[in-house]
């Protein structure tokens, strides 16, 4: 049997030119080779050639890193000495400023925990009362059992909601709230909690007021963590007498903690590392130190130096980024190419 041009044979059919869809199958299913092909082709014509590519040296990186001045110049690299300072700090915290010192979930207690004491001293009287009229003779045994258990449930109802009150914190805590002030409730990270107390004076600031701030102070701060934020509760007392400040605004509160005395160095100056953290010491106006240290953060651009460098050493302040990537630069050499 003859084949026309381009034509595929089936044995049980005859030419697969008559089956539909079938050519255009397997052309397909070749495409992909066709092209894989090519391109062995093409990499065979270019000789194999590839550009100059970089592998690791055997050697590790060493911690001397050297630079000309005009490089340093360029890269604006700048050191600074290492002293002893006293370091004034804060704490920021968010939140939103109230009518009352309590948050939502504190209010939803203490109302159903005075409404069950309410219906509890209702059930008291009650009970007392039925149980008088039932020594006279007035009404029956009966209703007077009823009346003591209602009292009974009144009293384990008011027991499981002074429970949820003791577990907040909330027993005999009363704030005043005095003319020309609000609230605010700020959330405090649970491992921040020994760093604020009573007392601590507290700057606010609200994004409805640009460039204005609200003295405050720290009044308290709650006995327990919110459930679902696992943060306390700090209730702030904030001077507002011209009444500015609304209830619901979201504000931010800068909290003062005691400073700390210590070596002290620019944030900047530090390279945190999986391994540890770092600093650049300069040996000379061009050579470089890599030296491990321990390190303090106590605001957000200074940090306390715990070990590793001693007072009156020089260290890279700005573009110890820089250094470290020349350092690095060490581990790799360039492939030799045929």
């Amino acid at each position: 049997m003859a084949l026309r041009e381009g034509a595929l044979y089936d044995g049980r059919r005859g030419p697969a030119a008559a089956l539909p869809g079938r050519r255009d199958s397997m052309t397909h299913r070749l495409r992909p080779l066709t092209q894989l092909c090519a391109l062995a082709v093409l990499l065979a014509a270019c000789g194999g050639d590839r550009p100059a590519d970089v592998a690791p040296s055997a050697q590790p990186p060493t911690d001397e890193v050297q630079l000309t001045a005009e490089a340093l110049r360029l890269a604006d690299v700048e050191t600074t000495i290492v002293q002893r300072e006293t370091v004034e700090r804060s704490l920021t915290l968010s939140g939103s400023l109230a009518g009352n010192p309590w948050t939502p979930t504190e209010r939803d207690i203490m109302a159903a925990a005075d409404a069950a004491d309410a219906r509890l001293r209702l059930a008291e009287a009650s009970s007392a009362r039925l149980q008088s009229l039932l020594d006279q003779g007035i009404v029956s045994r009966q209703d007077a059992d009823v009346a003591r258990s209602e009292l009974d449930q009144a009293q384990a109802a008011a027991l499981e909601l002074q429970a949820e009150r003791d577990n907040l914190g909330l027993t005999g805590k009363a704030f005043a709230t005095k003319p020309g002030q609000i609230w605010g409730l700020a959330v405090l990270p649970e491992s921040q909690l020994g760093a604020v107390a009573s007392g601590a004076p507290v700057e606010v600031r609200t994004d409805a007021l640009p460039g204005r701030s609200f003295a405050g102070r720290i009044v308290d701060v709650s006995g327990a963590s919110d459930a679902q934020t696992r943060g306390f509760t700090v209730r702030v007392a904030i001077d507002d007498p011209g009444h500015e400040l609304r209830s619901q605004m979201l504000a931010r509160f800068a909290v003062a903690l005691s400073p700390r005395t210590g070596l002290a160095l620019p944030a900047s100056a530090v390279l945190a590392e999986g391994d540890g953290t770092y600093v650049y010491v300069a040996r000379s106006p061009t050579t470089f130190h890599r030296q491990a240290v321990r390190v303090e953060p106590v605001t957000p651009e200074r940090v306390l130096v715990l070990d590793g460098v001693a007072a009156g050493t020089v260290v890279v302040s700005r573009g110890a980024q820089l250094l470290e990537a020349e350092r690095l630069k060490q581990s790799f050499t360039p492939l030799e190419t045929d």
